[in-house]
């Protein structure tokens, strides 16, 4: 049986961010940018404190999610830590 490819989004650039995209508070040396490994987006530790695995992704141990992905997540995989 043939295996089936995993699809990653891209990462989005981190010179393409300068404020968290949900909270919009900017980015310095104390507060730093971290990339939701389900979309792809930067946010701020705040609000991508979560983590979840993603079997979809091939992600099968906890990584980091943005606040709305982890909601997203949830509702199909049902494995969580907060």
């Amino acid at each position: 049986m043939a295996s089936v490819p995993v699809l990653r989004k891209t990462w989005q650039p981190d010179n393409e961010a300068k404020n968290c995209l949900k909270c919009k508070t900017e980015f310095s040396l104390f507060i730093r940018k971290h990339h939701c490994r389900q979309c792809g987006k930067i946010f701020c530790e705040d609000c991508s404190s979560k983590t979840c695995s993603i079997p979809q992704m091939d992600y099968h141990k906890p990584v980091r999610v943005c606040d709305d992905c982890f909601i997203a997540v949830k509702r199909t995989n049902y494995d969580f830590n907060t």
